[in-house]
């Protein structure tokens, strides 16, 4: 059971890069400002490599739970260290969003959750 959800997860996974890589590929994204950062929870937590915001001021975050796993994720400012979003995210659910009004660079961490719980953030 747990390799046919790692698969699906893996799946859904590698749809989310396609549809990247074709929005870049058709001009929809620009590809020299779009980045995408990903961490995926080992132990108990993860975090993402840093992003700027993009030209419009903002960023948009994913995280999706393992099915048996809830989490708790913070969005920091990399230059202060100020919080520009956090929540908790229930057992086996996915949430995202947008943050506004951003002109800095951004990580984000996931934690108190477990293997194969993956976070997102990216600018395009």
């Amino acid at each position: 059971m747990r390799k046919m959800l790692r698969g699906l997860r893996r799946f859904r996974r590698s749809l989310t890069v396609t549809a990247v890589m074709a929005a870049v590929s058709i001009g929809l994204i620009a590809p020299a400002s779009a980045q995408t950062v990903t961490c995926n929870v080992g132990t108990s937590s993860c975090t993402t490599q840093t992003i700027p915001a993009n030209s419009g001021h903002w960023i948009k975050w994913s995280v999706e739970n393992a099915l048996w796993d809830d989490s708790d994720y913070v969005i920091y400012d990399a230059d202060n260290g100020a919080i520009v979003g956090q929540g908790y995210i229930g057992t086996g659910k996915s949430r995202g969003g947008t943050i506004n009004g951003l002109y800095g660079r951004y990580y984000l961490k996931v934690y108190n959750s477990s293997w194969d719980t993956i976070g997102v953030l990216w600018n395009a």
